[in-house]
């Protein structure tokens, strides 16, 4: 599913399987380079779609990142450029909504609760933490 663009069909997978289970081994035994194909095909696309869902994973993703690791020192900060970018794009989006309606809805009327709004704040400043932890490792 992560070499398709087909993000429905990685959306279904995700939801076959258990997140916690997935990561919860404590070595990191996915691959870097599956770690960066998951965290870029759920940054694509409708990010508002399956929300909560994608939440989760890219918490967990992003955590097992290993900067390090080339394939991460490289491409890493693209990717979380973009999940950067959008996850802003759709906090931006929400709040908008937000003040106009008393409610946080996105373009497909799929309500965005508070926690989990909440959980997309958190899950964005961690993605700001760790692009400047790649930067800096970059600079030594």
């Amino acid at each position: 599913a992560l070499v398709s663009t087909d993000q429905p069909l990685l959306l279904d997978i995700c939801n076959d399987i258990d997140v916690n289970k997935l990561f919860s081994s404590g070595d990191h035994t996915i691959g870097q380079n599956i770690l960066l194909s998951l965290i870029h095909q759920l940054s694509c696309g409708d990010l508002s779609a399956q929300l909560d869902l994608k939440v989760k994973y890219l918490q967990e993703a992003i955590l097992c990142l290993e900067f390090d690791d080339p394939t991460t020192s490289v491409h890493g900060p693209a990717i979380l450029h973009l999940l950067n970018t959008r996850l802003d794009t759709l906090l931006n989006s929400t709040n908008n909504n937000n003040n106009n309606n008393n409610n946080s809805i996105n373009k497909n009327n799929n309500k965005i609760t508070n926690a989990l709004r909440n959980r997309v704040i958190k899950l964005n400043r961690t993605v700001k933490c760790l692009f400047k932890e790649i930067a800096l490792s970059d600079d030594k």
